[in-house]
């Protein structure tokens, strides 16, 4: 089985009701960890011009994705 990421699991768990599966959620990943993970820079862009922000965003959300994550924290 691959492992795909899901908001829906969080919602049923939210309304409790059962999942597909537990939902893979971290509430704060650091943009220092993610940098390290990632190898990528992240903060650099966070204060940058609104392309930089949107390619700082463009990586944060895939580390979420990548790492099957069922939500982006924010």
């Amino acid at each position: 089985m691959t492992h795909k990421p899901n908001y829906q699991n969080i919602v049923d768990v939210a309304l409790n009701r059962k999942p597909q599966r537990i939902p893979l959620y971290e509430h704060y990943v650091s943009y220092n960890m993610i940098e390290k993970i990632t190898n990528t820079q992240l903060s650099r862009y966070y204060w940058g011009t609104p392309t930089e922000l949107r390619l700082m965003f463009v990586n944060y959300t895939a580390f979420f994705r990548d790492y099957g994550y069922d939500a982006v924290s924010f």
